[in-house]
């Protein structure tokens, strides 16, 4: 069957997992929102997306999955979107179509402009070790995760952009982002 435009397949491939192991899949397509409200999936490796572009990510678990979604900005500060730090991880259920977020919103390019990495992580059972999750999802480098707990300046930096964009939400915009 012909894809959606934007819609971008992997195969998954099982090779040599370690005993009591198994491989996982997650179908997913990134839809770009204009000022109305309208969505249009995009390839986001071909599409460049602008400061205040606006965005939410689908996906298609085949299994049950809790979902962690994290952002790594252009000045190197990585960010858990989803779950924050009030809430739990989103349970997904195999063969359920989500939109990430779970909430109505979505997220938005915020300045300073640059390269940015969206990473979406989904394990059999969920987790409060977000800097192992984070350091998994990135590969092992070993950048610092910016958190709402703990007395560290990139995690109250984070509180701030959370409680910025909740403030837009009580204004009638609804949006998630670093």
């Amino acid at each position: 069957s012909p894809e959606a435009e934007g819609t971008r397949s992997r195969s998954i491939v099982r090779r040599k997992l370690p005993p009591g192991s198994r491989s996982i899949a997650l179908e997913y397509t990134v839809f770009l929102i204009d000022e109305v409200g309208n969505q249009r999936a995009v390839d986001p490796v071909e599409h460049t997306f602008q400061v205040g572009d606006s965005f939410m990510v689908r996906i298609k678990p085949q299994d049950d999955l809790y979902v962690y979604v994290f952002n790594e900005g252009p000045d190197g500060v990585r960010t858990c979107l989803l779950p924050t730090r009030d809430e739990r991880a989103y349970f997904a259920r195999g063969g359920v179509e989500v939109a990430l977020p779970d909430d109505g919103g979505f997220f938005s390019f915020e300045p300073p402009a640059g390269e940015q990495k969206l990473v979406v992580v989904a394990v059999p059972e969920p987790t409060d070790d977000m800097r192992r999750l984070a350091g998994a999802a990135f590969q092992g480098q070993s950048k610092p995760l910016a958190t709402g707990g703990g007395g560290d300046g990139a995690g109250r930096e984070a509180d701030k952009a959370l409680e910025a964009i909740r403030g837009r939400t009580e204004q009638g915009v609804r949006s998630r982002g670093a």
